[in-house]
């Protein structure tokens, strides 16, 4: 079964499989417990990935059958202040807090254009204050690395490695987000002066 266990490991169907067991991982802190689960223990079911095509043809070989369900523990210790469905309720208003806080952005963005009596420079403002608000995430990201890093210290082991890699992908997903906002805010502010060199043409005509 080693054999077995490291050729798959070493194989092209491993890694998305085991992106999935992280995605279980995750919706772990995010998720509240079932009935009958334990919350204080932190658990992933492999059964999904031991039933994949290319994991199958090696269990057949060994007459293997994988059950319906096969839930592993990530870690063997648990610290006392972690327990599913912790972030639960981000989970839930976390994206309304997102959807809204676009929405109510947008909106003022636009009632800023329609009492503005010059355009190119509303424009301009709004971009400047994208690029502002870019900046600043990076700043802030940079300032708080420091306390993140500090946070897992605190831990060892499994839970540090899985934690690092959350941490990781959250770090991605918002310099993206962020890199987006600056590309934003760098081409309302072109549009603006645009607009507004435009404008000023028009006048002098």
């Amino acid at each position: 079964m080693h054999d077995a266990a490291t050729a798959f490991t070493a194989g092209t169907a491993f890694p998305p499989l085991f992106a999935n067991a992280n995605r279980a991982a995750h919706r772990w802190l995010f998720t509240d417990p079932r009935s009958g689960q334990d919350p204080n223990q932190w658990v992933v079911d492999v059964a999904p990935m031991l039933k994949d095509s290319s994991f199958e043809q090696v269990l057949s070989r060994h007459n293997v059958t994988v059950p319906a369900n096969l839930t592993v523990p990530v870690t063997v210790s648990m610290p006392k202040s972690l327990h599913q469905g912790q972030l639960s309720r981000l989970a839930t208003w976390g994206p309304r807090v997102s959807i809204g806080a676009a929405a109510a952005g947008g909106l003022f963005a636009l009632l800023t254009l329609a009492a503005a009596r010059r355009r190119g420079k509303a424009l301009t403002g709004l971009g400047v204050s994208a690029l502002l608000v870019g900046a600043a995430g990076w700043a802030g990201i940079e300032a708080g690395g420091r306390y993140v890093n500090d946070a897992l210290n605190r831990t060892t082991g499994d839970i540090r490695r899985v934690a690092e890699v959350m941490v990781d992908r959250a770090e991605a997903n918002l310099r993206q987000w962020l890199d987006l906002t600056l590309v934003g805010g760098a081409v309302l502010v072109g549009f603006g002066v645009l607009v507004a060199i435009l404008g000023g043409l028009r006048k002098k005509a």
